[in-house]
């Protein structure tokens, strides 16, 4: 018997491994789901975060390999529940819910992999904006360095005032 989101499939065959891969990775993606909710939450806060967009694009990067391997499981269920369509252990009811959810999985998954690219995108131009401002800041830094170096200068050329004036 293999369940998914309420579709239940009798199988001749021992389905057990087939449930506990879509559990595993059902579990998985709802753990990487909650943190991607979190991270896009700073995001709203602060959307050309560097730190947050990698996160967010790590996040991604395992919500869709979680998403492949539920989406794995259900094509193999497919399979055993066409075997059971034939056989007439299952339903063309379950069969064609569990058609459906697959299609849903499939158009997550292509959700999945546009956030991703557009999340590529933010990063890229994060860190382009991040290297425009690089030579500005060394220019800044610059300017720092020759002004310590006035003052110090400035602070040798009082004490030979105030040692030669004593």
């Amino acid at each position: 018997m293999a369940t998914t989101k309420g579709i239940v499939i009798e199988i001749a065959g021992n389905a057990s491994n087939l449930v506990k891969a879509l559990k595993s990775a059902d579990s998985a993606l709802s753990d990487t789901k909650s943190a991607l909710k979190a991270v896009d939450k700073a995001l709203a806060l602060d959307p050309s975060n560097i730190e947050l967009l990698t996160q967010k694009e790590e996040l991604l990067t395992n919500a869709i390999q979680e998403t492949e391997s539920r989406l794995e499981a259900l094509r193999s269920a497919a399979e055993m529940a066409a075997q059971g369509l034939e056989d007439g252990t299952v339903s063309r009811e379950q069969y064609a819910q569990l058609a459906a959810e697959i299609a849903t999985t499939e158009h997550n998954l292509s959700d999945l992999e546009g956030t991703a690219e557009e999340t590529k995108v933010a990063l890229e131009d994060a860190a382009n904006s991040a290297g425009d401002i690089a030579p500005e800041l060394q220019d800044s830094a610059n300017a720092a360095d020759d002004l310590a170096d006035s003052a110090e200068e400035a602070d040798e050329n009082l004490d030979d005032i105030t040692e030669g004036g004593g």
